[in-house]
């Protein structure tokens, strides 16, 4: 069975944003950990107000770092 790759994005997608994933893997399907994200945050010198896009962020683990480390939106 061959999928489309807009059905294969879907349901990994899918897969990957379930309850159950995210108990079995934690943070490690968030690519680079919390840390890299911590790194990136201070690299680009983020600052309480800014407005961050986290661009198909499955449960949007970076946006609420971001959030929740520098007040931003």
């Amino acid at each position: 069975m061959t999928l489309a790759p807009e059905e294969a994005k879907a349901c990994c997608a899918a897969a990957y944003s379930s309850a159950a994933a995210r108990f079995l893997l934690g943070d490690s399907s968030h690519p680079g950990g919390a840390e890299l994200t911590s790194r990136l945050i201070r690299a680009l010198r983020v600052g309480p107000g800014a407005t961050g896009v986290d661009v198909a962020s499955g449960p949007g683990t970076s946006a609420l770092q971001l959030g929740a480390r520098r007040a931003a939106r």
